[in-house]
Parts: structure tokens; sequence; C-alpha cells
């Protein structure tokens, strides 16, 4: 108790401190050396006091007694359910209304049950939703499969079964043999970056090992060190709507396949308006102005990093219009928007200044992302017709 004078009376002989307390916390220089540099270390705080208790009182004023076992105290009010006299110490209150010690259990009792017949509700649902969702993601991705083989497309990527390649003692691997570089095991598709393999803390960008999706739909994660020889892997977290959404994006940009009209839908069709409206503008004022490389520019054919010529400097592969912006640490990544309404994600940077990146999904926020492009368009004092 704080021992001041101020106080309100809330019942007869029932009341509450209003007197003000003074405190310390840390301040913005706490743990830093005493330089005051950072300012103080402590600071001072305050606020009132708001603590209630019950004095004595006369039988006139308040002659009834709590009906709590061996409390002596007069009431200050009643039980609204059972009506029962309780005195301030053991009145208790619950959702604004002043119940009695037995009925303030029971009516917390009944919140919790509540509550936890809510959540696993919520938590149905969720999973409902989930499944629902990863069944339509299977139908889009047998479905861009279809179209990729009625269209002779196979994976890019060539891969090689990294356990049958291991040497016999165990310790890395072998390579394959003149038969084998002529028939890899798998053709896949690059997918999914979302597994890191190391992180430096001089950089802000992540390296990943990469991820594939086979001509034939199995998923493909690369082993630690060599980024072309994979083995079969479950999709992270079972989910396959990013999987879904980043094999669509390369088959938009290669002219064989695209974006279901129900996920555009569910991912908000008025954003991909927004995204085509612009586009559609963005046909007559020139190039874009940020520059990409493709990220396999910079290893060989081992997988072994590689400087970016001169030549290729002066030559990006794509050029788009920035919509996310990196941050540090684990913020989402770099993505641009390329003139063909494809999307790339900056995953490194060769050297200051030149990103490296891949054909990558539509971020995840389109409305976000709607949202930039008009900033863009209207900085650049386009007029568009906006949806």
């Amino acid at each position: 108790m704080c021992t001041g004078d101020d106080r309100v009376e809330i019942a007869p002989g029932y009341y509450e401190c209003t007197s003000t307390v003074y405190g310390t916390a840390p301040g913005p220089g706490y743990g830093a050396p005493p330089t005051g540099q950072f300012g103080p270390q402590l600071v001072t705080t305050s606020g009132v006091c708001g603590h209630r208790y019950q004095e004595g009182t006369s039988m006139s004023s308040s002659p009834l007694g709590c009906t709590a076992p061996g409390c002596g105290y007069f009431a200050v009010g009643r039980c609204a359910q059972c009506g029962d006299p309780v005195c301030g110490q053991h009145l208790g209150n619950h959702e604004g209304t002043s119940l009695c010690p037995t009925h303030l259990t029971e009516a917390r009792a009944t919140a919790q049950a509540r509550a936890r017949e809510e959540r696993a509700s919520v938590a149905a649902a969720r999973a409902e939703q989930h499944r629902r969702e990863q069944a339509e993601a299977e139908a889009d991705l047998a479905g861009l499969l279809r179209s990729a083989t009625a269209a002779g497309r196979r994976g890019p990527v060539a891969l090689w079964d990294a356990p049958l390649l291991r040497n016999h003692d165990g310790n890395g691997y072998r390579d394959p043999t003149r038969r084998e570089q002529q028939d890899p095991h798998w053709r896949a598709w690059p997918v999914l970056e979302e597994m890191p393999a190391a992180r430096s803390r001089r950089s802000a960008f992540k390296e990943f090992r990469p991820s594939y999706l086979a001509d034939d739909g199995t998923f493909l994660r690369s082993v630690e060190g060599e980024p072309f020889f994979a083995e079969p892997a479950a999709p992270p977290d079972d989910d396959l709507v990013p999987l879904v959404r980043e094999l669509a994006s390369r088959a938009q940009h290669e002219g064989w396949g695209r974006l279901s009209p129900a996920r555009r839908a569910r991912e908000g069709e008025a954003a991909w308006r927004t995204v085509e409206a612009f586009l559609a503008a963005a046909e007559t004022q020139g190039l874009p102005p940020a520059g990409v490389w493709d990220e396999s520019l910079a290893t060989d054919d081992r997988g072994r990093a590689r400087q970016l010529t001169r030549r290729e400097r002066r030559q990006p592969t794509w050029r788009g219009w920035e919509v996310v912006s990196a941050g540090l640490k684990d913020d989402p990544p770099t993505v641009y928007l390329l003139p063909g309404g494809s999307w790339v994600m900056e995953t490194r940077r060769n050297s200051p200044g030149v990103p490296m990146g891949r054909l990558a999904a539509p971020p995840r926020d389109m409305a976000a992302a709607a949202q930039r492009l008009r900033r863009i368009a209207d900085e650049a004092g386009w007029r568009i017709d906006w949806p």
C-alpha cells in the first residue's frame, strides 16, 4: 500500500485509494556504460494506486454482515445471482457483474469451459480449411503438371539421386558417371527456398537450400553443399499452396499455365486486377527501373560460387518493379514484378548493386503489393483507371 490519504468511497465503508504513487523503471540507457550517451539508466514513473480496502463502519450505515464463512466485515453489496450480502474483500467482479465467492468461482469455470470450446471450434475450423486448401492445391498442382506435359515442357534443372551417389564410407558424394550425366534421375522446376542452409551474421541476405518439383510431382530438396544432388522430401509444413503459386508463376512466365481463377479469387481478385491494370499501363512506359540477375549465373556447373563478368553485369536477366522491399533478419525477401506478370524473388547479392534472384510465387499479401504498385504509378505520373 502507498500510505496516501486520497480516496473515493465505492460503498459504505469500502474505499479505493486515488493517491499518486512513484517508482522507477529501466530507462533508454539501462545496461549500457554510465556515460549518459543513451540516456538515463532509470526513469521515474507515476500512477494511481488503485488499492481497494474496507474500514469498519457503523451498524446504521451497513447493517448487514458478510455471508462468507469466517468473515467479520460488514457487507458493501449483494451477489447479483443469489442476493447474499458480501463485503469488499469477498465481493468479486466477473464481466461487470458482482458475485459472491461461490458464484464467482462457478462463473469463471463456465467462462473457461466456454473459451476452451471456442478454441477447439476455431482449431477444428482451421484444420478443415487447411485440409480443403491442400486438396485444392493438389488439384491445381496436378493441373499444372498436365499443362506442362501437354505443352512438352520439362523441368529445367537436372537432378541426381543423392543417396545413390553417396560414397561407400558415407562421407561426401561421388561424381555421376557419363551415363548418369546423360540420363539424370529427375528433371525438375525450382519451386521453394524456405530452408536456411547457412546464415551470415555480416549479411542481411539469407542463403537457402533449393527445393524442386519433379515432372512426376515428387517434391525434392537438394543436399547441403551439392545443389544438383537431391532427395525426396515432404513440402514444408505439409503446405502445398506456396509451391503451387510458385510453379504457376513460372508457368505463366513460360506461357504454359497460370494461377487458376478460383485461387486468384481467394487471394484477392481486386488486387490482381490492380496488377493487370498496372502492367497494361506500363507497356508504353519503357523499361522497368530495377535489374535482377538469375541466381544460376553465380554458380558454375559444380555449384561452386563465381563472380559475374563485366558483360553479365551490364545485362540483367530481368527488369522489373520492386514490389516488396526486404528488411533485416526474418523479414520477407525483396520481390519484383516483371512486365509479363511474373514475379522474381531476390535470394542473394553477388556483389554490391547486383541482386541475384529467381522466378518465384506472387507475394503472399497481394493487397499490399497492389498498394505499392499504385504508389509507383502515382509517383511516375501514370494515368491509370484503377479497378
